[in-house]
């Protein structure tokens, strides 16, 4: 059985990570979601618990009948040299990483982990919908549905500063 690792803050989850994910399942039989910065919320950038980003992973899988996976929430450690050891330690074992993101790729190539580049959605980015919520915009389609039905039951207005 293969299992494959997506790394990644998932503020929020959008459907160019949901595509992340079925192409993980589309090469392995698993795949573990590591929520990363989970200390960090209620901030402009962070504006989601730890809580809230897996309750929107599992709401969007669950609405895409995709039961294969784990979730892992790891806090942040602010040490490249250890990173790639601390979350192993937390996830245990996987066959590849999937990710955007060319620093964690590269942290995990120095350490003799295969590394898969997922395709990057221009027009969906984690930074726009941030901000398009925070502006009163439109940002719904950017999300799978069960994510941004649960996005609007939370006044993130009220707590991000």
């Amino acid at each position: 059985m293969s299992t494959g690792l997506f790394v990644g803050r998932f503020q929020p989850f959008h459907r160019g990570h949901l595509a992340d994910v079925k192409l993980v399942l589309s090469q392995c039989d698993e795949v573990i979601i590591v929520v990363g910065s989970a200390q960090e919320s209620r901030t402009a950038e962070n504006p989601f618990t730890a809580e809230e980003r897996c309750e929107l992973i599992d709401a969007s899988l669950a609405s895409e009948h995709i039961s294969a996976y784990q979730i892992v929430v790891l806090e942040d450690i602010n040490e490249d040299e250890r990173w790639v050891d601390y979350v192993t330690e937390h996830v245990g074992s996987f066959d590849k990483v999937y990710t955007g993101n060319s620093h964690v790729g590269s942290l995990f190539s120095a350490k003799g982990v295969s590394v898969v580049t997922v395709p990057l959605i221009d027009e969906i980015a984690a930074t726009k919908i941030r901000s398009l919520i925070t502006g009163g915009e439109s940002w719904e389609e950017m999300v799978p549905d069960a994510v941004a039905r649960k996005i609007k039951t939370l006044d993130l207005k009220k707590h991000v500063h």
